[in-house]
């Protein structure tokens, strides 16, 4: 075709030889000819072409004189041309193109044989166009064709449903697994996108179908979505979606292919493993115990939530920060760590000793290995055992002084025997001083003596208020004696009516008799004010058990004052009736407690004294025996540097008394 147009143009422009040419990177070629013999090779000179690319037509009338070539004798090779002309061709990429007419003598074109050359230059670039158009659209059907039956091999291959969407007819192709895969019959799958799109669950179908069309209308090529797609049987398939856009060279979206996969089963795998760490999840913040898991490096990868309570700091906060950092009271516990990955067992480290806001508190820290599926690490398991260690402790304590007590109650016994004696030999002594027996008369003129007199003697002597001041101090022994039996006595926990002024009394004398051997008090300094309701009726009640917490009590109050240092120091103890309970009083002025304090004063083994002077169990021990046996209250009224107030109310109706 371009050796006619070639043609064409040399009868047009009465010339004897014309030529199409082409140009790339590769060099100029001859594609048309006309007036020459045959040869790949372009006549055309590098300095001519340069030229005829500057413009629309060239027209050279004389090669020999034109001074814009150069000085060049010839262009179009060894064929002795005078007269040339070129047109340009409009073509697009990277080809450059020319339609050339050449004679042996110098002459020039008329104005129809320039248009006519234009024209067929024209002529020539449409059949160039049409030319690689065409060899384009044979590459394309080959290319599809080939490209079909891999889609179709493919199809069949998998198990995925594969669509294939023609975007310019509209129908849909299915592969045979679509039928497989949601167990719909063959001809139940219609080859349309509004059946696809139908069987959408209806949350995700705008979702999943408007985001589609973006992809095609917005010059896209891929598309993903996830979303529940309708089975046979009214469940719902979990689907993977993707979809590719072909388009031809314009841009305009022919067909889209694509494959659904179904995740159902992966998705249900991910809801158990899910629920399963939710499981375990809440196993482990359910544990008392502080469960922290590290790497070998000692960074946090797990943290339960008594770890959250304990440190106040969250999970999400302290995952990938080191131990030491967020616990540095535990930094130590890294040696067990690698000494337990380095042994592979479990290394335990009994009754540490931290320090957790201020309050020094026992632990027990067992530290286990994670060395498995290639994990290198430990899991941290704390367990506060302060109330056991303390526990332990008072049941020392109570076992020395149920020790002490039998000793005591035992000494208690014997020293009523002398005391009886003592007792007795005063009594005797001044009745056989004394001059109204007649017996004592007899015998003291029987022997000579003058009674008289040795009573004058006695007198001026004092060695009667001797006698008498040996008598007092005998009974008041044995009030003591009989007040420490009392009290050692195993309560039988049943309750009678009994007088508070009464059980007071027997516990300030209890009190003023104990012995500190410390000497951190003397009760004989503190001044005792009584205002007793004389009119108090008795209170139904366990004796020793109340007893026992008016003497806790009363002691806490002198140890108090004496560790305040005022002075004078003064136990008040009032009574009163308050409706249908009897309330009870022990005030000091002493230093009074910390309103922190205050919160905690009644919990077990809380305990403002020093180490080794109090177990913390005699407030909480006390608030349980009135408050859980005798159905009343125990509270505290304290002012911190003024004194403190502990107030008892007993209900008058304890059961059927």
């Amino acid at each position: 075709m371009l050796d006619e147009l070639a043609a064409v143009a040399a009868l047009v422009c009465s010339a004897p030889m014309a030529v199409v040419s082409l140009a790339d990177g590769q060099g100029p070629r001859l594609v048309g000819r006309a007036g020459l013999d045959g040869g790949g090779d372009c006549p055309l000179t590098g300095p001519f072409r340069a030229l005829a690319q500057q413009q629309a037509l060239l027209v050279v009338a004389d090669v020999k004189t034109d001074p814009r070539l150069g000085g060049s004798a010839f262009v179009c090779g060894d064929l002795n041309v005078r007269f040339c002309a070129a047109v340009r061709l409009p073509l697009h990429g990277e080809f450059t193109g020319l339609l050339c007419v050449a004679d042996h003598r110098p002459r020039l074109l008329s104005d129809t044989q320039r248009r006519a050359l234009r024209t067929l230059g024209q002529l020539a670039a449409a059949q160039l166009e049409l030319g690689w158009r065409t060899d384009e659209l044979a590459r394309a059907e080959a290319s599809a064709s080939e490209s079909d039956e891999r889609f179709r091999i493919v199809a069949r291959a998998t198990v995925d449903a594969v669509w294939d969407w023609d975007l310019a007819v509209g129908t849909l192709r299915w592969n045979d697994a679509v039928t497989a895969l949601f167990g719909y019959p063959a001809d139940a799958v219609e080859p349309s996108i509004d059946w696809w799109a139908a069987h959408i669950h209806p949350e995700e179908r705008e979702r999943v179908v408007t985001g589609l069309y973006a992809v095609i209308d917005g010059g896209g090529t891929g598309w993903h979505a996830e979303y529940r797609f309708l089975r046979a049987d009214d469940g719902w398939a979990y689907i993977d979606d993707h979809g590719y856009v072909i388009r031809d060279a314009s841009g305009r979206a022919l067909r889209m292919v694509g494959a659904m996969h179904d995740l159902t089963s992966h998705r249900h795998s991910e809801n158990e493993l899910q629920r399963m760490r939710a499981y375990l999840k809440n196993i482990i913040d359910s544990m008392p115990s502080m469960l922290v898991s590290v790497d070998g490096e000692g960074r946090v990868t797990e943290w339960n939530a008594s770890a959250e309570r304990v440190t106040g700091v969250v999970a999400a906060q302290a995952l990938g920060r080191r131990l030491a950092e967020l616990l540095p009271q535990y930094a130590q516990q890294m040696s067990n760590v690698r000494r337990a990955i380095a042994e592979r067992a479990p290394v335990r480290a009994e009754r540490q000793l931290v320090v957790h806001e201020g309050e020094t508190r026992f632990v027990d820290v067992m530290t286990y290995p994670l060395t498995a599926n290639g994990a290198v690490g430990a899991v941290i398991r704390v367990d506060d055992v302060s109330e056991r260690v303390r526990m332990e402790q008072v049941m020392v304590q109570t076992e020395k002084m149920m020790s002490v007590g039998g000793l005591a109650a035992g000494m208690a016994h014997e020293i009523n025997n002398p005391l009886g004696v003592i007792l007795q030999s005063c009594q005797n002594l001044r009745r056989r001083l004394g001059l109204e027996l007649a017996p004592n008369r007899r015998v003291a003129e029987e022997v000579g003596l003058d009674l008289d007199a040795l009573q004058r003697y006695l007198g001026a002597r004092g060695l009667d208020s001797f006698i008498e001041a040996i008598q007092e101090a005998g009974e008041r022994a044995g009030r003591i004696v009989a007040d420490m039996l009392a009290f050692s006595r195993r309560a039988d926990s049943s309750f009678a009516p009994e007088r508070v002024d009464l059980m007071l009394d027997a516990v300030v004398r209890l009190a003023a008799s104990d012995y500190d051997l410390k000497k951190q008090y003397d009760f004989k300094q503190i001044e005792v004010q009584r205002h007793y309701d004389p009119e108090l009726p008795p209170v139904p009640c366990a004796r020793t058990e109340i007893e026992q917490v008016l003497l806790n009590l009363v002691k806490n109050a002198a140890q108090a004052m004496a560790e305040g240092g005022r002075r004078p120091s003064r136990l008040t103890l009032r009574t009163a009736r308050e409706d249908d309970a009897v309330r009870i009083d022990i005030e000091d002025n002493g230093p009074g407690i910390e309103t922190a304090a205050q919160r905690r004063i009644f919990e077990p083994f809380y305990t403002t004294k020093p180490v080794g002077v109090g177990t913390g169990l005699g407030l909480s021990v006390s608030y349980f025996i009135i408050t859980d046996h005798h159905k009343g209250s125990l509270a505290l009224e304290s002012t911190p540097g003024e004194g403190s107030c502990f107030t008892i109310r007993l209900p008058l109706r304890q059961g059927g008394l």
